[in-house]
């Protein structure tokens, strides 16, 4: 994991994944929904939690910055704290160990038909944290000195870490859903 961000590395960081889930729309929707195993996902369900995964972390992003003066920022790069900084690097691939998921992040499964419709939402997601970096770059925040409470590990962190965490997070399952597609071909 790099130690230090610019808003420029952070923007690339959700351009790259623009990138990877635009070349996952090029496979055959009945691709996407095989599964190498009956214990693994499809990547269907892969982007699925990606997506459920991604919209609590925007929420506590929305939170974090719905407080009033935001301090400016002296610097131009970013850095997790050290004790996140572990957190971070476990869940970034190529991973060795899998995570158990808890119930309110595991993919439903359902409406299968709409993997492409999953993937455009994925993909604007991305598209609007993209926007937002440009906005917090625009207004010059200090990202490391914004803090809002993670509901997920139960401690504050910083809108750094938050996009750290968020990014490696979505580039931990991309990988897996190109790793399942490797599998099934």
């Amino acid at each position: 994991m790099k130690k230090e961000y610019t808003f420029n590395d952070l923007r690339q960081l959700y351009k790259s994944s623009v990138r990877k889930l635009t070349a996952l729309q090029q496979f055959p929707e009945e691709q996407l929904l095989l599964k190498p195993d009956p214990s693994s996902w499809s990547v269907h369900e892969i982007i699925e939690h990606i997506l459920l995964f991604n919209k609590i972390y925007h929420k506590m992003i929305q939170s974090t910055l719905q407080k009033d003066n935001h301090p400016l920022s002296a610097s131009k790069s970013f850095s997790a704290r050290f004790f996140i900084r572990p957190f971070i690097s476990f869940v970034e691939p190529p991973y060795k160990i899998k995570i158990k998921t808890i119930s309110p992040m595991r993919p439903a499964g359902e409406n299968h038909n709409q993997t492409y419709q999953l993937l455009d939402e994925l993909i604007s997601f991305n598209t609007e944290l993209i926007q937002l970096i440009e906005e917090l770059t625009i207004q010059n925040l200090d990202l490391n000195r914004i803090k809002g409470r993670n509901k997920v590990f139960k401690f504050k962190m910083t809108l750094t870490e938050f996009f750290l965490m968020l990014a490696a997070h979505q580039d931990r399952h991309i990988w897996q859903a190109e790793q399942t597609l490797k599998k099934i071909s």
